[in-house]
């Protein structure tokens, strides 16, 4: 059962200092609605540098591999030795978007010093076929083929065996790729790791592709008469893959980046890239934006891995130069990007139904398995289930593993990612005895696993049981829907869209902005099967709507992907709050739509003309002594409210029965977090020695707390040191002496919690009984 309280949350518009607007205004950014200016703040883009840096990228200079990285240098020389003597060289790369793209820019920028498929050529191990990059097998047959030089790009785990096997067939070893595990291999194998710099370095973190530009790039320093200098145009690649995954961005990766993307602009009129270019040309058709991650070409790359599933396919459809051949692959892509859209929200909403069945309220950890899944698409859904439910979360599929000389293994494979501030790598890395393999990062949220498909339910106790010994319980943190700004719908199209796309290229920690839209409704427009471009119809369904708002009479046009016209039609009559997305599309007249991302009704919506119309009186007792009328003829609030859906509820009430509504909740201005907890102390500690219990509403109204804090209250005290047995909500206590040390992390969370609460209640409290009857009977604060 879901269980979440579900908390929306957008920052309010802040008077900037003058300092910052000065800063901002040199890089002649123009804001009608001082949206950008807002944006960049809260994102801590804040000082010169800082602006230059994320706004400027033409004057940020690029620095090379051979300036500032001098363990890579031994790689360089490496390749610069093979590609001399005219080496056979073989580039081993790794399932998975990043891995590929990276794969495709080695056997596209070696290219260029050695012959294709002669002296150089790139193999993907299959997790179908092979379940690991490496093997005796592997080796044996390269070492027949003459190759003295592997290229890895992506893989992870080598093993000393199989090292020193290559070498004494006379092969080496270059490794390109982040947190590659090395375990005292560094004197036979070639690294160049970009984890294993200081996190304040320019290269830092940086993955597989970028990586691979930077190893080209040296070459070309180093290397002088290249036949072909095409160095420029590997940053199509780069940005392609920024585009498709939502990588961690710092300035070196958003430069390459944007140069990237300026390339691809030009790939239309003068295309260097068939394959690409006919996949833009299929984005501007359906009206996608060519660089939006959603529905532009990283949804197309991300599509080939699910559907395609050949990862040759990615790395031709990206480097082949035939223009007919490339065409057909971009077509199939293209389909492909239909039927993966369709499986994914097919796949979320499985999910959402899924979970209604778990009690959210005690599960730490979602772990879910279906072995129908296809593996690549769970990283992009983990991320979204994670962050909807505020939770860590695994999903998990079936894979096969031919091993040589083995049975056929069977495994499951998956991502587990957290969205919250629960370490996924240590919670992952806690159950390694339990894991055939896992990949990822000590700060990354998101790690690729697998195991033993029979120690998933072992794996799935153990994860929640580690999670509630090591942390604060996450199930009485609120689930929080954060939108970066609050507009209207007048302010919806060109203007702000020109504003929100100075912010790109969007990452994982720069992410597209999210739009909160107030006290509004959504009248249908239609909804229709999706086409594709050979006209035959798919079972993927959008709702199209226009929203309206106070203050606009024409509305705006969106789309609610994944949903039908039924879905929507129920919701015509109602008031929401939505949370958008401002996206372009060239098939609609003004060139702009929102994708409806969120929404909630406003329960005080129904009958609201009726509301407005009927005049109730408010009783005003707030603090105060004095007799209160009789409960039974009004409805009263007895409990200071922390927010207006409550009051609000019990307003609309009062105006349907025609009742006068009470206000009879106290609170003092002078109240602290601290005195609330010792006193739920004094209370436990009372109860215990008597032997006595207590309901949940009684504590309640005498801590003065909502349901959310009293519940965070009672788990402070189960750490703290007592027993507290919940029978049909009477509550008992029992004091024991081993106080869990967790207490003092949870003291800090309640502590702000009762705080914020405080804040609110002195609102409450002193707001005019005048404004409060005007606000209630409007409908929305």
């Amino acid at each position: 059962m879901d269980t979440r309280q579900i908390k929306w949350q957008s920052p309010p518009f802040i008077d900037l200092p003058s300092s910052f607007i000065n800063d901002l205004n040199s890089f002649n950014i123009s804001s009608l609605e001082n949206f950008i200016p807002q944006l960049l703040w809260n994102r801590n883009i804040r000082t010169l540098d800082q602006l230059k840096n994320f706004l400027d990228f033409s004057s940020y200079e690029s620095i090379s591999i051979l300036e500032i990285w001098n363990e890579a240098i031994p790689s360089i020389h490496r390749l610069k030795t093979a590609i001399e003597n005219k080496e056979k060289v073989m580039i081993c790369g790794r399932e998975g978007i990043n891995n590929i793209i990276g794969t495709s820019l080695l056997w596209e920028g070696l290219g260029n010093f050695l012959i294709p498929y002669i002296q150089i050529n790139y193999y993907i191990p299959s997790y179908s076929t092979k379940c690991h990059g490496f093997n005796n097998a592997m080796i044996r047959q390269l070492a027949i083929e003459g190759v003295s030089l592997i290229i890895s790009c992506g893989v992870k785990d080598f093993n000393l065996q199989d090292i020193t096997y290559a070498k004494s067939l006379g092969i080496d070893i270059v490794a390109i790729g982040r947190n590659i595990n090395i375990n005292n291999l560094h004197d036979t194998l070639y690294t160049i790791d970009s984890y294993s710099l200081s996190e304040n370095h320019p290269f830092f973190n940086l993955s597989e592709t970028p990586l691979a530009y930077k190893l080209i790039e040296a070459l070309h320093i180093k290397i002088s008469n290249i036949p072909n200098n095409n160095l420029d145009s590997l940053l199509d690649l780069v940005a392609i893959n920024s585009i498709s995954t939502l990588l961690t961005s710092n300035t070196e990766l958003r430069y390459l980046t944007k140069k990237g993307i300026q390339n691809l602009e030009k790939q239309l009129k003068n295309p260097s890239r068939p394959g690409i270019a006919y996949l833009l040309y299929l984005c501007k058709l359906s009206g996608s934006r060519p660089t939006d991650i959603y529905s532009g070409i990283g949804s197309r790359i991300n599509s080939i891995c699910c559907v395609n599933k050949s990862s040759s396919f990615l790395v031709e459809l990206l480097t082949n130069k035939n223009k007919d051949y490339s065409e057909k692959l971009a077509l199939e892509a293209e389909l492909s990007n239909i039927r993966y859209n369709n499986l994914l929200q097919h796949i979320i909403r499985n999910i959402r139904q899924t979970l209604k069945d778990v009690d959210l309220l005690t599960t730490q950890v979602i772990v879910l398995e279906d072995p129908e899944w296809e593996s690549e698409i769970l990283k992009l859904i983990v991320q979204e289930v994670s962050r909807e439910y505020d939770k860590p979360t695994i999903l998990l599929t079936n894979a096969e593993c031919k091993e040589s000389k083995q049975q056929n293994l069977i495994f499951s494979k998956g991502y587990a990612f957290s969205s919250n501030n629960v370490n996924t790598y240590k919670l992952i890395s806690s159950q390694r005895d339990l894991l055939y393999s896992f990949y990822g990062e000590e700060h990354s949220n998101l790690i690729d696993l697998s195991l033993k498909t029979e120690n998933v339910s072992l794996f799935r106790e153990r994860v929640n049981q580690y999670l509630r010994q090591e942390f604060v319980e996450i199930n009485i943190v609120q689930s929080i829907i954060k939108a970066d700004l609050t507009v209207t719908v007048s302010q919806l199209g060109q203007s702000l869209f020109r504003e929100l796309k100075i912010l790109e290229p969007y990452s994982i920690n720069n992410l597209i902005p999210k739009l909160l839209i107030k006290n509004c409704h959504l009248k249908i427009s239609k909804s229709r099967n999706r086409k594709h471009v050979k006209n035959n119809t798919l079972k993927y369904i959008k709702a199209e709507f226009t929203i309206y708002d106070s203050s606009s009479t024409e509305g705006f046009f969106g789309v609610w992907w994944g949903h039908s016209r039924e879905e929507l039609q129920v919701k015509e009559d109602k008031k929401f709050d939505v949370i958008v997305e401002l996206s372009y599309n060239n098939l609609q007249p003004e060139n702009y739509e929102i994708r409806l991302v969120e929404m909630r009704e406003i329960s005080h919506s129904h009958n609201l003309s009726t509301i407005k119309k009927t005049k109730i009186k408010l009783l005003d007792y707030r603090n105060n002594n004095k007799v209160i009328p009789n409960s039974m003829e009004n409805e009263s609030v007895n409990l200071c409210p922390v927010d207006w859906l409550e009051l609000l509820r019990l307003y609309d009430k009062s105006c349907k029965n025609q009742q006068s509504l009470v206000l009879s909740y106290s609170h003092s201005i002078d109240s602290s977090s601290m005195s609330t907890i010792q006193k739920a102390i004094d209370i436990a500690n009372f109860l215990s020695c008597n032997d006595k219990k207590i309901t949940r509403k009684n504590l309640q109204e005498i801590l003065s707390l909502s349901d959310f804090s009293l519940t965070l209250t009672l788990s402070f005290l189960e750490k703290f040191g007592f027993l507290i047995n919940k029978n049909n909500e009477r509550l008992s206590f029992h004091a024991v002496i081993n106080t869990n040390s967790q207490y003092k992390v949870l003291l800090q969370k309640l502590t702000e919690v009762i705080e914020e609460e405080n804040f609110k209640k002195r609102y409450f409290i002193q707001i005019p009984i005048e404004i409060l009857e005007q606000i209630l009977a409007h409908g929305s604060p």
